[in-house]
């Protein structure tokens, strides 16, 4: 039995839970962008699928983070830590939960724009409502 909830989890899914709690948000929205991002890597040196070695702002980490947009919204994170990366993406949907909503925080952390807005709202809703 314990195998199987293991199962149902990423490796860091408790600590994601946690953490997102720890700061007031809902807790299953936080791991299910988690996975939609990355699925369950948790790779330290994980880079967005497009990213190329002269392309040296794409997207790093658990949460997929621009540097550039670490720079702006987490000064002084490095997000291509597991830790920084978490905290950083914590930090930003807090904030953009006040000011926009859980919805509209969602779509933005998508970074696509209008287009893959509601395809990205989408896919985190059906993992959210997966989860365990």
């Amino acid at each position: 039995m314990i195998l199987l909830l293991l199962a149902l989890h990423c490796g860091d899914s408790f600590h994601l839970r946690y953490e997102a709690r720890a700061v007031g948000l809902p807790d299953r929205r936080v791991e299910a962008i988690a996975r939609v991002e990355t699925a369950c890597n948790l790779n330290p040196r994980l880079r967005a699928h497009d990213c190329r070695a002269p392309r040296r702002d794409c997207e790093v980490g658990r949460f997929q983070i621009k540097p550039s947009t670490a720079r702006q919204r987490c000064s002084c994170v490095d997000v291509r830590t597991y830790r920084n990366n978490v905290a950083c993406f914590l930090l930003t949907f807090a904030e953009d939960r006040a000011r926009f909503g859980l919805t509209d925080a969602t779509v933005r952390h998508n970074g696509y724009g209008p287009a893959g807005a509601y395809e990205y709202l989408y896919k985190v809703l059906k993992v959210e409502e997966g989860l365990p």
